[in-house]
């Protein structure tokens, strides 16, 4: 995946682990951001705000996805409230590590 296509919904990651690095520049690779491994999820910032996506996700090695698309996700509200409402916290948590996580590092190379 590439930063600027459609981001068309949640990425829950099977098996396998992949790299999000911010967009290539003309020099070659870009930063690398985090490395997600089975059980976790990524996309989710596309799927609530409808931008393109804002990093490149690259495979590390074969790869088993399951893909929660936006008709789906919306459907969970009227048929599975209960669910979405824990799709949601998980997101939040998950967004809200992002900074915190990047917060500490800046801290840690300070000091």
């Amino acid at each position: 995946m590439s930063a600027g296509d459609a981001d068309d919904g949640i990425y829950l990651l099977m098996s396998g682990s992949v790299e999000v690095r911010l967009p290539s520049g003309p020099c070659g690779k870009g930063s690398r951001l985090d490395v997600f491994e089975a059980g976790m999820s990524f996309s989710e910032m596309g799927l609530l705000d409808g931008a393109p996506r804002s990093a490149d996700v690259m495979a590390l090695e074969p790869v088993s996805l399951r893909v929660l698309d936006r008709a789906l996700f919306d459907r969970l509200v009227r048929d599975r409230p209960d669910i979405k409402v824990r799709m949601l916290e998980q997101i939040a948590r998950q967004l809200f590590s992002n900074p915190r996580k990047a917060n500490a590092e800046a801290a840690a190379n300070k000091g």
